[in-house]
């Protein structure tokens, strides 16, 4: 197994370095080859750094929880001047709940190395939903502490326990059926939007929410055959 490996690596590293030719000769860049050369040329051209870090003063970025090791490199380059002090002007949005690029190198991590990289940053937890209402607010929260890589569980202070943020709010039911089989719930799913839909609501106020597309598609014979309409 391990030759076979070793055989696969070696023949993955040639394909590589023809590729990054074949970028090169082209004069073609990837979106993540372009981070890293710009990393790369901070790091090596210190009148290039300060000239960028005397232009960006202030700085946002916004889905933090998304942002990879590179990303999160270039952004301590722009910041990181002596002046500073350790007190940069960057403000950073994210909720470490929504995070859904790990497979592209997201991680908490990053997160709370800011905390921990920066002088006296403020944090700001944003706790008032004007959205949803109490019921469903409980029900996500049950759901979402069961995650056990969180801030709210690593940062001292941190509470993520969302407020309703408006005065009317239309109460929600929740409903939790028990079904005997998955087959079974896909026809219920579909005879409940049927239901729905013969006492007067629009199809384009029902939705239909799964982990997986697995689901939907294994769904959608139901619904099609109530001749129900259906957005996918």
């Amino acid at each position: 197994a391990d030759k076979r490996r070793t055989k696969f690596l070696k023949a993955l590293t040639t394909v590589y370095e023809r590729y990054q030719k074949a970028l090169a000769d082209r004069g073609w860049y990837t979106y993540d080859d372009m981070i890293l050369r710009t990393i790369k040329a901070l790091e090596q051209e210190e009148e290039l750094r300060l000239t960028l870090q005397e232009q960006y003063q202030y700085i946002m970025v916004d889905e933090y929880q998304d942002t990879n090791g590179a990303q999160n490199k270039l952004l301590e380059l722009l910041a990181d001047n002596p002046v500073h002090e350790g007190r940069p002007n960057i403000l950073v949005v994210g909720d470490d709940d929504q995070a859904i690029y790990r497979f592209q190198g997201a991680q908490l991590s990053v997160m709370l190395d800011f905390l921990n990289r920066w002088r006296d940053v403020e944090r700001v937890v944003l706790k008032k939903n004007y959205r949803s209402g109490k019921e469903l607010l409980e029900l996500s929260r049950n759901v979402i502490t069961q995650g056990s890589e969180r801030l709210e569980n690593q940062v001292e202070g941190v509470s993520k326990e969302l407020e309703v943020g408006q005065t009317i709010v239309p109460k929600t039911t929740i409903i939790r059926p028990q079904t005997t089989s998955e087959l079974d719930q896909y026809a219920y799913v579909a005879q409940t939007i049927a239901d729905l839909i013969k006492k007067g609501k629009k199809p384009s106020q029902i939705a239909v929410l799964a982990p997986k597309h697995s689901y939907l598609r294994a769904l959608m014979p139901y619904l099609l055959d109530k001749q129900l309409p259906v957005s996918y």
